[in-house]
């Protein structure tokens, strides 16, 4: 409708009468309760108590909180009557916020269906700590939501104890013999300890309900499975990447002046000075950006230590790296290798629910590897028949020559130039490829293992991803139907 129509229903008799009708209605009166001083002073510490929770900011910080805010607002009521410092914030939290967000969540609970997350502390203490934390679906704000349950404390780190914990809190929050049945899946990482299949966490969860899927942790088995190629590859050329990484960090970390001739070294050869990134083992992310930083300034890095003279033994193993030309082309192939693992790993960490798309993503990465050693001939009948899971890998003529494998176009070129230049042997050459293979069917074989590409759940899920609404058909919804009774009720389907 456009302006000329507007103004034209605007002049007709009806709307003139509808216009004056209105005028004579009465008008809805809200008001707003008032608070007195001691409740808004009430709801100011509240509010500030949630505001540093929510953004993690440590409680300590109260007691500097309280005396600036009375100073900043002298003119204030409320400001100068406010006092909370640390210790009153954490009871507002324990005592009033906690409990009143455990009871939404509980009441949710008992008639919504929810998954369950839990992981254990290190063993560092008398106590184990395995916080437990719920998804679910999100009535109020519309979205799926993850909200903090409890901390179940246990004094061992077996299967047994855990469970007991989790379970009796489970029961005594929902107040029922049988908490279970709502639970749609539980995620924990892959110890023994969670999903063995004889005495495990879930081994006994599935005795409460059957339906309830258990899902290992796929970033972890994607981290381990680069991992696992880094050792293979170290066991079949001698060099260890994680260990080069680290040295690095550690020899330039706590010394300025050791820094400082890296950066004249920087100058000298027309690199920026970057600081070198730390890496941990544990931390999936890590390598790849160690790796790339090292590349960066490769050039200063081999010219400081292959100039200075150190007796250290960190020294003397970096030196040695430095001094070696195959050095730069390991690295170079890592760089290529492993940015597939941290492509897939940073996706699976997105915060919305994955589990329609986990199944195609680990596909894509298994399938990613198998394209750099793999015949394209072998590897498209796979691909074509969705058997991509049991290509035979390890069969030497379904693999590509050594120059036809995909290590990366920097990888080749200098290693090919360090060839001509006479630089490196036949050997080492060979060597090299050699290492890659190993590397590259490593990580296969570590993901076909532990990864769920053949999981019924998995593949009914993907029915849920738009962009594959035409591959699916009505099977997944019976599936799901028939997968969880408890949940859905005794739905009665028909064609």
């Amino acid at each position: 409708m456009g302006k000329r129509e507007v103004i034209k229903h605007t002049e007709t008799q009806s709307h003139k009468d509808l216009a004056k009708t209105f005028q004579f209605q009465a008008r809805l009166q809200f008001s707003t309760p008032s608070l007195n001083e001691t409740q808004q002073r009430l709801r100011a510490e509240l509010k500030m108590a949630v505001l540093t929770a929510n953004n993690n900011i440590p409680l300590a910080f109260h007691d500097k909180l309280s005396p600036t805010i009375r100073s900043v607002f002298p003119d204030s009521k409320v400001a100068s009557n406010y006092h909370s410092a640390s210790t009153k914030a954490m009871c507002l939290l324990n005592l009033a916020v906690a409990p009143l967000l455990i009871e939404k969540l509980v009441e949710s609970m008992r008639t919504q269906p929810f998954s369950l997350s839990t992981d254990g502390s290190n063993d560092s203490g008398l106590q184990k700590m395995n916080p437990a934390t719920v998804r679910m679906y999100d009535l109020q704000n519309d979205c799926i939501s993850t909200r903090f349950l409890n901390m179940c404390v246990t004094s061992s780190s077996t299967a047994e104890s855990i469970y007991s914990s989790l379970n009796s809190k489970l029961e005594e929050l929902l107040q029922c013999s049988s908490p279970w049945d709502l639970c749609s899946a539980v995620g924990v990482d892959n110890t023994s300890v969670n999903i063995g299949v004889r005495d495990s966490i879930k081994t006994r969860v599935l005795q409460q309900n059957s339906a309830i899927f258990f899902n290992g942790c796929p970033c972890h088995i994607i981290h381990n499975a680069a991992r696992k190629s880094s050792d293979e590859f170290c066991r079949s050329c001698t060099f260890d990447v994680e260990e080069l990484c680290i040295d690095i960090f550690y020899w330039f970390d706590k010394s300025t002046k050791i820094k400082n001739s890296l950066q004249s070294y920087c100058t000298f050869c027309d690199q920026d000075y970057r600081a070198v990134v730390k890496h941990v083992s544990t931390r999936w992310l890590s390598l790849e950006q160690a790796v790339e930083r090292i590349l960066k300034q490769y050039e200063s890095l081999k010219s400081y230590f292959r100039s200075e003279d150190e007796p250290q033994p960190r020294f003397k193993r970096l030196s040695d790296h430095f001094n070696n030309s195959m050095t730069e082309v390991y690295l170079l192939f890592f760089q290529n290798a492993l940015s597939c693992f941290t492509q897939a790993n940073q996706f699976l960490q997105k915060e919305e629910p994955l589990v329609h798309v986990l199944q195609p993503q680990l596909l894509s990465l298994l399938k990613k590897i198998f394209g750099k050693f793999i015949k394209p001939s072998v590897l498209s009948v796979h691909v074509n028949s969705d058997t991509l899971v049991n290509v035979s890998f390890s069969d030497m003529s379904n693999q590509l020559a050594d120059k036809d494998l995909a290590i990366g176009f920097l990888t080749k070129q200098t290693l090919n130039q360090l060839y001509e230049e006479g630089d490196i042997s036949e050997v080492q050459k060979k060597s090299f490829y050699k290492a890659a293979r190993h590397f590259l069917m490593s990580a296969v074989d570590y993901l076909i293992k532990w990864c769920p590409f053949n999981e019924e759940l998995m593949t009914h899920a993907t029915w849920l991803d738009f962009e594959r609404r035409l591959e699916k058909n009505f099977d997944s919804v019976e599936y799901f139907v028939h997968k969880f009774p408890k949940i859905l009720g005794n739905i009665t389907l028909t064609s």
